[in-house]
């Protein structure tokens, strides 16, 4: 069935991306393996997040980091990007400390919703945790009319340039009107009015 393959797909590409970032990690100093290990850290957001990959699809993965370990994470990261599109990986990934994640999931809805499945991959826990406490606070709370309306309107534009016509001959599964994407609206709604984002639990709601 379709959602095992993508649940599998996405613990494969996990345990590899996992891999190269521990192999990069071993290489570096004692100092620098220090201070990534205290205020880096590597988490995957989106269908990655969800741990549902669908066939070539990019892994979704947000690098972040406190300023501490500032330019040493950056080449960090360069060199596991790398790695991981040598190992045929195809990434799409933002590097951005913990205030500039905020400061874009509060500016950009497709940011936020990114963020509604956020999973530790690697790194720092105690940071992965501070993180998901201030979306919570900063991007969520509060702004719960906001975030929906600005999901809707999104969602609103994708069935214009996608197709609204729900009897299309070749409709983009993902985007057109009744696809994919839909069943994401109502977790990011659910997620908005309940803090809860999986169907099951949006049922007992």
């Amino acid at each position: 069935p379709a959602a095992q393959t993508a649940s599998f797909l996405s613990s494969e590409i996990d345990e590899l991306i996992q891999l190269l970032l521990q192999e990069s990690y071993a290489t570096r100093s004692g100092v620098e393996q220090q201070s990534l290990g205290k205020h880096a850290c590597v988490i995957a957001v989106g269908g990655s997040g969800r741990g549902l990959v669908a066939p070539y699809s990019d892994a979704d993965l947000l690098f972040l980091f406190r300023r501490p370990a500032g330019s040493a994470f950056e080449e960090f990261t360069g060199e596991v990007v790398r790695e991981c599109w040598d190992a045929g990986i195809k990434l799409g990934h933002s590097l951005r400390s913990l205030s500039e994640a905020i400061a874009m999931a509060r500016e950009d809805v497709q940011a936020a919703t990114s963020l509604v499945d956020a999973r530790r991959l690697w790194g720092n826990q105690s940071l992965f945790e501070t993180f998901q406490g201030r979306v919570q606070r900063k991007v969520f709370l509060g702004r719960e009319r906001s975030f929906i309306e600005a999901c809707l309107a999104s969602r609103e534009e994708e069935r214009e340039q996608y197709g609204d016509s729900v009897k299309q001959l070749e409709p983009d599964i993902k985007r057109s009107a009744g696809g994919l994407r839909d069943v994401h609206l109502i977790r990011w709604i659910g997620y908005a009015c309940y803090n809860v984002a999986d169907i099951e639990g949006l049922q007992e709601q």
